[in-house]
């Protein structure tokens, strides 16, 4: 917003206006009235002065222009201003001393808001200036108006985020670029655990507590570009421009802890609330917004199943990534996993094995899944996912990096 905006509704403040005239005895009589009219005056001896002035950032919004003057002559002065389309716009009073129609025409094609013709009385120049404020003063109600609209349809008004709407097209536009520069980019869908049980327990004021102050967070450990939105409730999605997995990552570790560490206070017993998300990048020729946001979704889903307060990075698709051990010469095949996680299942169900004398095989599926034993007999028994095992095995395998070549399989 331009800095002259507020001139009418500082009472301190007097209305600036330029005064563009080659005759010193011209600016003196207009200065004097101006002056009484209450205005402050910016004075320009000829039209190159007077383009200058109204080039800067706090130009006034009102000009008084001679037609003819050294320099650039009084309509030239107009169709520049013009071209700028600056917000809001200069209202532009000529001072000519031509009448005939034809002049007129020119002058207001050039972009002239109104005329007066040479000699004129001062009470006519004082009506038109203020008829000239009250167009000024209109159109900085109506820019201020679109602006408020413009917040309300692409921003979240508990977060002030983005909303979701606006946070996937900025992910359409960054995708785009980032194909045209061949430039990283990575998505994050974060979402706060157990936030249901905030407002059963503390009410639903203090959920919109922990929302703001979540969303403030967010935004405070985030890079001047990129983005963050509401996504739906309590999940948020951040497009994070240029930025690789592992950056990416290393970013939002620091905000999942930065949420762990705060306290909301001012409902009883401050609340800790903590932060699960999931990553995914872009992969060569990968410039689908469904299937990245599905990457990063699969990886959030992981996240709150291995136990909540963490960060999953999404990787290749299955297929991909046994295709690429196979190539380092690894051991692993998802055959061979598939079985032995088949032959636990069905020791299981049959009561045949017990939970110490199985460790091996599970720590095998952990190692290769890149999770804790205890989750792999959480998904055996079923107690995490409600979904067919062989089904969760395959999806936390396209999800989760197999163990890479040469990589020691973590103790059980």
């Amino acid at each position: 917003m331009n800095n002259d905006v507020n001139q009418n509704t500082q009472p301190n403040r007097k209305t600036r206006i330029l005064l563009a005239d080659d005759s010193m005895d011209a600016r003196t009589l207009l200065r004097h009235r101006l002056h009484k009219w209450g205005y402050e005056i910016i004075e320009a001896v000829d039209g190159d002065e007077a383009w200058e002035i109204l080039q800067k950032e706090d130009a006034p919004r009102l000009a008084i222009l001679d037609w003819i003057m050294p320099g650039m002559q009084g309509p030239e002065i107009c169709r520049e201003v013009r071209k700028q389309a600056q917000e809001p716009a200069i209202y532009i009073l000529m001072l000519t001393s031509r009448t005939d129609k034809d002049s007129l025409v020119e002058g207001f094609e050039a972009g002239a808001d109104d005329f007066l013709a040479k000699p004129f009385e001062t009470d006519e120049l004082h009506s038109r200036l203020r008829a000239g404020q009250r167009i000024v003063q209109l159109q900085r109600e109506m820019i201020d108006a679109r602006d408020i609209l413009r917040e309300m349809a692409t921003h979240d008004p508990l977060t002030g985020l983005w909303n979701r709407r606006a946070i996937i097209e900025n992910l359409r536009h960054e995708l785009a670029r980032a194909h045209r520069q061949k430039a990283p980019l990575s998505v994050v869908l974060a979402d706060l655990d157990h936030f249901k049980k905030v407002n059963d327990t503390h009410g639903h004021l203090a959920g919109d507590a922990v929302l703001r102050e979540t969303a403030d967070k967010m935004k405070s450990s985030m890079r001047s570009y990129d983005a963050v939105g509401r996504y739906g409730g309590e999940e948020f999605l951040m497009v994070l421009p240029g930025c690789s997995a592992k950056n990416a990552r290393e970013q939002i570790e620091r905000i999942r802890t930065s949420i762990m560490q705060h306290r909301v206070k001012g409902f009883g017993a401050p609340i800790q609330v903590t932060l699960s998300a999931g990553i995914a990048s872009i992969q060569e020729d990968d410039f689908d917004v469904d299937g990245l946001l599905n990457r990063a979704d699969n990886a959030l889903y992981e996240a709150k199943a291995a136990g909540r307060n963490q960060v999953i990075v999404a990787t290749q698709s299955v297929e991909d990534s046994f295709e690429n051990e196979r190539g380092s010469g690894s051991t692993i095949e998802l055959t061979k996993i598939k079985q032995l996680f088949d032959s636990i299942k069905k020791s299981l169900s049959n009561k045949q094995i017990s939970e110490s004398a199985d460790s091996t095989a599970y720590r095998r599926i952990a190692s290769h899944c890149g999770v804790s034993p205890q989750t792999v007999r959480s998904w055996i028994a079923g107690d995490s996912q409600p979904s067919p095992m062989d089904a969760i095995l395959l999806n936390i395998l396209s999800e989760q990096i197999v163990v890479e070549r040469g990589q020691t399989p973590p103790d059980a």
